[in-house]
């Protein structure tokens, strides 16, 4: 027996080798397995935070812009017609990055934002031609109220989870 051993160590020894990188396959491919996991919770984790950024900043952007709408009512009820005409623009920026931010199932809400966005433009338009004459505009009723409707909308968006869940009907 002696001389089997001796003669055979070698096929002994890589029979080793062999049952050694084998285990060593096997210990590679559960930590690729832990290694993939952990990168889809870090992944998981990265979204979520960024899907609260969107969120925090998509709140930011609705409440200046509701603010913005109370300075236009305000500078309406006034008469502060130049005014005014500054602020239109601040409220269309507002507008347009909260529209950006939108995700897409929110189609509807866009679309009353998008044509909130058109009535401020000939809200804008009109007064600036009415700001040139002599006499100042007096349309400071059917704008108060088209100005209420927008902060509606805006104010609409701040209800839900999703910053608004349930638009109201397209006019």
């Amino acid at each position: 027996m002696d001389g089997f051993w001796a003669s055979n160590w070698g096929n002994w020894v890589s029979l080793g080798g062999l049952i050694v990188s084998l285990g060593g396959l096997v210990v590679v491919f559960f930590q690729a397995r832990k290694a993939r996991i952990a990168s889809q919770a870090a992944q998981q984790v990265a979204t979520q935070t960024s899907e609260r950024i969107a969120r925090y900043l998509q709140t930011v952007s609705l409440e200046r812009a509701i603010a913005a709408t109370q300075r236009v009512k305000l500078l309406h009820r006034f008469g502060a017609w130049e005014a005014s005409l500054e602020q239109y623009q601040v409220l269309r920026t507002l507008i347009t990055e909260i529209v950006s931010r939108m995700g897409p199932k929110r189609d509807q809400h866009r679309r009353l934002l998008v044509n909130d966005q058109a009535l401020l433009r000939s809200i804008e338009r009109e007064v600036s031609e009415q700001v040139g004459r002599s006499n100042p505009p007096n349309l400071s009723a059917n704008f108060h109220r088209a100005v209420d409707q927008i902060q509606t909308d805006l104010e609409s968006l701040t209800g839900g989870s999703e910053a608004g869940d349930a638009p109201r009907e397209q006019r």
